[in-house]
C-alpha cells in the first residue's frame, strides 16, 4: 500500500532514503521500507532454506538478522566506551575497597562455617 507523498532524503554514503514508500506488514502500524540487497547465490540458498525451516518470509528472516547484528554492534560499542572511560585496570582507592569488602565477606562467612 503506497502512502502519501514521496520526499527523498540523502542520508549519507550514497543512500538515498524516500519517505512515503512505505509498506504496512500484517496490518501493523510500523511501516516497513523496500530495500535490495545482493547476495552470492550460496548465501542466498542457505537464507531460503534456514527462512522456511524457521516457517517465516526471507524478508523476517532479514529483518532479525539485521536487528541481531545492531543490537550485537551498539552492545560492543557500549563497551568499548565503558572500558576507555573506566579504564581496565582498578586506581588505588577501587583497589582498597575491593580488599576492605573482601575482608569483611571473608570474616562473615568464617562465623557461618
Amino acid at each position: 500500500m503506497h502512502i502519501g507523498i514521496d520526499i527523498s532524503i540523502d542520508i549519507g554514503s550514497g543512500i538515498v532514503y524516500t519517505a512515503g514508500r512505505h509498506e504496512y506488514i500484517g496490518g501493523g502500524c510500523m511501516p516497513a521500507v523496500k530495500t535490495a540487497i545482493s547476495l552470492d547465490e550460496d548465501l542466498f540458498l542457505q537464507v531460503c532454506k534456514m527462512a522456511e525451516n524457521l516457517c517465516i518470509s526471507r524478508s523476517r528472516l532479514f529483518t532479525l538478522a539485521i536487528s541481531d547484528y545492531l543490537r550485537r554492534q551498539e552492545s560492543e560499542f557500549l563497551l568499548k566506551e565503558l572500558n576507555m572511560t573506566y579504564g581496565d585496570e582498578l586506581d588505588a582507592e577501587q583497589t582498597e575497597l575491593s580488599k576492605a569488602t573482601r575482608c569483611k565477606s571473608r570474616r562473615m562467612i568464617e562465623g557461618e562455617w
